[in-house]
């Protein structure tokens, strides 16, 4: 079964979804770019994200918001 692409749209409300959890990891601030954010994602494309942390985050702990 083909997976359908994330949009920024849907990007978006999940991000806002899981503010307090983001927050929680040690998050600051966070910014989507690349093709997520341009809307021309692909069904094998990642999603972009640079992160600005305070505290001890971590790559592993922000993969986890999407598994969810």
């Amino acid at each position: 079964m083909a997976l359908s692409p994330l949009t920024r749209e849907l990007t978006v409300e999940r991000l806002v979804a899981s503010e307090p959890e983001i927050r929680a990891l040690g998050v600051e601030r966070l910014a989507l770019f690349g093709s997520v954010l341009r809307d021309d994602a692909r069904s094998d494309s990642d999603v972009d994200f640079l992160v600005r942390a305070f505290g001890p985050a971590t790559v592993w702990a922000s993969g986890r918001l999407w598994a969810n």
